[in-house]
């Protein structure tokens, strides 16, 4: 059952001498209790994405229906407070370092939830002991506590509102890759007590294959192959998902594949080419690449892919 639907959503930066457009008309759906991973190079516009559905950033056009309202709209933005949350990747952003983490996982619950501050406090003490940190840590600062520590603080907040969905922006990046698997398993473990959704967005593609159900591949801007994890990774079709997985490690019984690389560089947002973004690196291009805009098609049951080499009758 569908949490919610992004309808066309485009985002622009800047004046109309210097625009750039972020995000060019992405459409995308994630179920009730399910992880969607979003994988791509820097600059692809991810994270602008996740913002926008956490409602940090407000978009220039489209549509997003969360539990059939459209909370783009005035009249349904308040459908969604707190009903959608974001972990960032760097923790001590998102945290006040002249308050305890007790205060900072408390506020929430008094803010959305509307408690006293000796309930909140009880609230955050169980929250933080949900996302295993013991009761010696409600009084440290965050200048005290480590990086994993703080992001299980970070996602202790982010569960304080019961949220039905929470974007995570890299959640593991700057963190010791020993910490990596604790977090990860900390992630999957809520996710299963408390069935909330994920938007997990990463450059990690082994990482994004462990966790998510369904994978998103966007390339400056656009979804340009969605599949379900294993079908992405045993099947890509396209040139760009081929290039970017054939960097990714392999392991166990997972076919071996020949590195690919692309020509040239990616173009900037303010410089993309009409017809597919792709067109002057891609090894499949022809013609139709310049005069038409792909859409992004089912070719397979659940797969979908923006590219007129993988669909020439589309």
């Amino acid at each position: 059952m569908q949490l919610i639907e992004i309808k066309a959503i485009k985002k622009n930066f800047g004046s109309k001498k210097k625009l750039a457009t972020v995000i060019r008309g992405v459409d995308l759906f994630i179920d009730r209790g399910e992880t969607l991973g979003i994988v791509g190079e820097s600059g692809c516009g991810k994270t602008t994405l996740g913002r926008m559905v956490a409602g940090l950033i407000k978009p220039t056009s489209g549509e997003m229906i969360f539990d059939g309202h459209d909370i783009l709209q005035k009249s349904h933005r308040e459908q969604a407070r707190g009903r959608i949350q974001m972990v960032f990747q760097n923790p001590v952003q998102s945290l006040n370092r002249q308050l305890s983490v007790g205060d900072q996982v408390a506020e929430p619950f008094r803010l959305l939830g509307g408690l006293g501050k000796s309930l909140a406090f009880e609230r955050a003490r169980l929250a933080l002991d949900r996302v295993e940190l013991e009761d010696k840590y409600f009084d440290r600062k965050p200048s005290q506590m480590s990086g994993g520590q703080l992001q299980r603080v970070a996602l202790a907040r982010a569960l304080a509102s019961k949220p039905d969905l929470i974007v995570l922006d890299e959640p593991t990046a700057s963190l010791d890759k020993t910490i990596h698997a604790i977090i990860i398993s900390l992630l999957l473990d809520v996710q299963q007590e408390f069935g909330v959704s994920y938007l997990f967005i990463t450059h990690d593609l082994t990482l994004v294959r462990s966790i998510s159900q369904r994978v998103a591949v966007m390339y400056l801007g656009r979804i340009v192959e969605l599949a379900t994890a294993d079908e992405l990774f045993k099947n890509p079709l396209h040139p760009y998902t081929r290039a970017l997985l054939s960097a990714a490690p392999t392991f166990g019984k997972q076919i071996h594949r020949e590195r690919i690389t692309l020509k040239g560089e990616t173009p900037s947002a303010k410089a993309i080419p009409f017809g597919c973004s792709l067109q002057d690196r891609c090894p499949l291009v022809h013609d139709r690449c310049r005069s038409e805009v792909p859409r992004l098609v089912e070719v397979n049951q659940g797969h979908q892919v923006e590219c007129f080499a993988v669909n020439p009758g589309v």
